[in-house]
């Protein structure tokens, strides 16, 4: 509990970072779109990242997080994870986008087949229709008005869980990551688990990740061993997620990139937050690059191609800030060469940051190039009035 609780605290002084001169708190907006296909006006939440370390570095495009548990609890938990763990002093996952989808009809939308177990499910089945609204209106609608990548990742629980199931089994490349947590797969006698089950003994998933989270919901008094060889109504929730998790470990020459995880102190309301945290970490455990010394020193080591390629596998350009970073330590250990591409490739990429032409002024400064050093102190200055790079102008000048 304490964990969760300096957690909460920590979401809560990112948001305050954007408080507003009205002394309000600005986490997103609601946005909405007109839907042709589901006949109705859809809104949803939406955050978008406005402030962190790669302002500096100008327009910025961010992969988007599209959650199917649209209420503003999930939306404020989950846009107050990804902005935590995106805008560290060590960022462990990229700044994103989160698109919360708010529902109108959740049985009707969520659900891969039509199943009336009471009067509330009568509209079940609207699945597939909620599947196209997604794939051709949706996300077309973002981002063309919002500044997106190519990488998507489809976020759900419970039914929105079974949702994402139903993407991942039957319109596998439209996401490229699925964040499912406690999926209803007891839906309708095992319906889409059966196809789930089907399909990943043939599929090929090589660029595809996936997270599970289940979360404790046996009787009391029962454990795993127990809970597998029931066969009462009661544990055919969890029964049929572990199912869906054999599948998926006994199925790994698919390709697919999984994790599952078991939180036995967390039932199928709490399991959301821990689930999030723990799934972003998983699909993104590779994206903090690691760069060694041995890395700037190695003659056989091109730094700028290593730091394209990495950040391609997650559809985004190397952020300002690592290739900054990286070209200061190159320029410390006077590997000038690697230096000037990594700042070189600043400049292209953010002509209009003054951070770009302090760097390229450092380099110069560096190998005593002066005029060039002035040159780029000049051009950062007249982006915007710093007085450390007014002072390393004078001094230069002054030479």
């Amino acid at each position: 509990m304490k964990t969760l609780y300096f957690f909460f605290i920590l979401i809560i002084q990112a948001f305050c970072v954007n408080a507003q001169t009205d002394a309000k708190i600005v986490i997103g907006k609601i946005d909405s779109i007109q839907s042709k296909i589901l006949n109705e006006k859809r809104k949803f939440m939406i955050y978008v990242p406005s402030s962190s370390a790669e302002s500096d570095y100008g327009k910025q495009r961010y992969p988007v997080i599209y959650s199917l548990d649209g209420d503003e609890n999930y939306f404020t938990m989950l846009a107050g994870t990804v902005r935590f763990l995106s805008t560290i002093y060590d960022p462990v996952i990229p700044e994103s986008i989160v698109v919360s989808i708010i529902n109108t009809d959740r049985i009707r939308d969520l659900t891969p087949t039509h199943h009336p177990y009471s009067p509330e499910d009568a509209t079940s089945g609207g699945g597939k229709k909620f599947i196209s609204f997604i794939e051709k209106e949706l996300i077309p609608y973002i981002n063309n008005k919002y500044p997106t990548t190519a990488y998507k990742i489809l976020s759900g629980g419970s039914l929105a869980g079974l949702l994402g199931m139903q993407v991942l089994t039957h319109h596998t490349n439209l996401f490229n990551s699925y964040i499912c947590t406690e999926p209803s797969m007891w839906w309708d006698n095992q319906t889409l688990l059966k196809e789930t089950e089907k399909a990943l003994e043939t599929d090929k998933l090589n660029e595809t990740s996936l997270f599970l989270g289940i979360a404790n919901t046996m009787e009391a008094g029962m454990d795993m061993d127990s809970v597998i060889k029931d066969t009462t109504d009661a544990t055919i929730h969890i029964r049929s997620i572990l199912k869906l998790r054999n599948a998926f470990e006994n199925n790994k020459e698919n390709g697919l990139n999984y994790q599952s995880k078991y939180y036995n102190n967390e039932n199928h309301a709490t399991v959301g937050l821990i689930s999030q945290y723990d799934a972003l970490h998983f699909i993104y455990k590779d994206y903090n690059l690691k760069i060694t010394e041995n890395d700037i020193t190695d003659t056989t080591v091109n730094l700028l191609d290593k730091l394209k390629n990495h950040y391609a596998d997650y559809k985004i350009n190397p952020p300002g800030s690592k290739a900054n970073d990286i070209g200061y330590w190159a320029l410390y250990l006077k590997q000038f060469k690697k230096a000037e591409e990594l700042f070189k490739y600043n400049v292209g990429r953010f002509p209009e940051s003054y951070k770009v032409y302090v760097a390229m002024g450092d380099y110069y400064a560096a190998i005593d190039d002066k005029p060039n050093a002035i040159t780029n102190y000049k051009n950062s200055l007249a982006i915007e009035e710093i007085k450390d790079i007014r002072k390393k102008l004078e001094k230069i000048q002054e030479k």
